[in-house]
């Protein structure tokens, strides 16, 4: 950097400090019992792959998460042949703040797709270890008290109402459609998969099963408003997603994804078909639109 005089202020390679790992900006040093430096990650990792008693792999070792300090995280030489699965639940609401709204209705069908705000909630309780060698579950560790972050990111949403019909819905076709799209979605928007997130709620505003896309940074960084901008283009590519798969019900070659709070039960690509179908036929319809302000639909 100059100083006013345009002398040298301060020497240093600036592109050092800028971190390639997450826009989140917050890294901690991975460190043994002897205080060797192990490596980095990032802060957007303690709930997914580092926290306390994860078997963690690194440059072909593996080791054990024993403590989390300040910008620190602390581990052991692991020698079992097992890998970890953390326990944890996502809760998503809508804030206040609306974007955008998009409705259509046909018959005793309404499907409503918005975009805004939501308030997410990460829920960590503890861990499953497994064998490597055979699959089977050796140890449910739960902790004492659940570790919890909570943050604002943007989101867009989709319910699909049948009026007609008893409340509930087709939970299985929402979330396999849930499931469709965040697999196609990083195919179509330059995004990496894991900053994009999906969760699927047996009930929402009509009282039928919605799914969310949400932006998995706080702040969100775009990638639900390009989602609503091109839905229907994003719907006719999951088809694909749906169809080219010889799978009986889901695997994850189409639809089964790393991070499901179920486990990717409930899933199925011939039921995903059946609301693309029914969505992209709907949705060639010209919608009504919200006003944020009041709430109300207009055409």
């Amino acid at each position: 950097m100059l100083r006013p005089d345009l002398t040298l202020m301060k020497k240093g390679l600036l592109h050092r400090k800028i971190d390639l790992r997450s826009i989140l900006g917050q890294n901690y040093t991975i460190k043994s019992r002897d205080d060797h430096e192990i490596g980095t990650t990032s802060g957007d990792k303690l709930f997914s792959e580092v926290y306390i008693g994860a078997i963690y792999d690194h440059y072909g070792r593996s080791w054990r998460v024993t403590g989390h300090g300040a910008g620190e995280i602390f581990v052991e030489p692991n020698s079992e042949f097992h890998h970890t699965k953390p326990t944890r639940y996502w809760q998503i609401e809508p804030t206040e703040k609306l974007e955008t709204g998009r409705r259509w209705r046909r018959g005793s069908i309404e499907v409503r797709f918005l975009l805004g705000q939501v308030q997410v909630k990460d829920t960590l309780t503890g861990y499953r270890e497994y064998d490597e060698r055979t699959g089977n579950l050796v140890d449910h560790v739960a902790y004492p008290a659940a570790s919890v972050t909570s943050y604002r990111t943007h989101a867009c949403w989709l319910e699909v109402a049948d009026h007609d019909a008893a409340a509930g819905g087709n939970y299985i076709q929402v979330h396999s459609l849930e499931h469709g799209l965040r697999a196609t979605v990083p195919l179509a928007i330059p995004c990496d998969p894991y900053d994009l997130a999906g969760l699927t709620k047996p009930s929402g505003s009509m009282g039928h099963p919605t799914f969310f896309l949400y932006d998995a940074v706080k702040g969100g960084i775009g990638i639900s408003a390009a989602i609503y901008n091109n839905i229907v283009e994003l719907l006719e590519a999951s088809r694909g997603i749906f169809t080219e798969c010889k799978c009986d019900k889901s695997c994850p070659r189409c639809i089964q994804l790393p991070r499901c709070p179920e486990d990717n039960e409930s899933t199925d690509r011939s039921e995903g078909i059946k609301l693309v179908d029914l969505l992209v036929d709907i949705m060639a319809g010209q919608p009504e639109l919200l006003n944020v302000q009041t709430l109300e639909w207009y055409k």
